[in-house]
């Protein structure tokens, strides 16, 4: 499953670039849209989970992936996070009806003012990756994998070179 995921998410990347952006002016990461301030509101509810990892810990998680890459894959995919600056978890599932509706409601607004690179449904679930595609570059500049459903929200913030990603996901294909 993961493995399915993640070629799913690298396809998102891949598509948003080839789909070519409408011009716009530059556009400001999901921090700045209020996600973060969305996330800081309801992290004192009851049942609502938060797991940041900061800059130090993602630094941590590419120097212990690169000691530990010992295919080609491996690095690759080490190269591909990279610019990763930091990475936050939200668990909302077993928060109460009004709670769920309430953050994901609000949440989608936000989401919204990005660029929704990919949907898919399965069994009744919808994942949504969204990102802020810089114009003119290969580059997406955060990303968020929401699952309204679940109660799930996963922010991927700093940038994702499309050129590796694309390298990565033709060498997982062979």
């Amino acid at each position: 499953m993961k493995k399915i995921t993640t070629l799913l998410l690298m396809f998102a990347i891949l598509t948003a670039a080839g789909a070519g952006s409408e011009a716009r002016e530059k556009q400001k990461g999901f921090s700045e849209l209020g996600l973060t301030v969305l996330i800081n509101e309801y992290k004192l509810t009851k049942n609502f989970e938060v797991v940041n990892v900061p800059r130090i810990g993602m630094a941590f998680i590419r120097a212990a992936g690169k000691i530990a890459a010992d295919d080609k894959e491996s690095r690759m995919a080490i190269n591909t996070i990279r610019g990763i600056k930091r990475v936050t978890v939200v668990d909302y599932e077993d928060c109460t009806k009004k709670v769920k509706e309430s953050f994901s409601r609000r949440a989608r607004r936000i989401l919204d003012k990005s660029e929704n690179l990919l949907e898919v449904k399965d069994d009744g679930e919808t994942v949504e990756i969204y990102g802020i595609v810089t114009d003119g570059s290969d580059r997406i500049e955060d990303m968020v994998v929401f699952i309204p459903e679940d109660g799930a929200l996963i922010c991927l913030y700093g940038h994702f070179s499309m050129d590796q990603v694309a390298e990565l996901i033709s060498y997982e294909n062979r």
